[in-house]
């Protein structure tokens, strides 16, 4: 029983540490793309 809990909280903890990730690399890409139009907007 303590087996099954130990993996499912493996899981569960891997699970949401690949959902924050993703996103936090979507906010990532976000900023660095209007960082990224906001310079192209400037040197043209």
């Amino acid at each position: 029983m303590i087996f099954v809990s130990h993996w499912q909280l493996l899981f569960e903890t891997a699970y949401f540490a690949k959902k924050s990730l993703i996103l936090a690399l979507k906010i990532k890409m976000k900023s660095h793309f209007k960082m990224w139009k906001l310079h192209s907007f400037a040197t043209s």
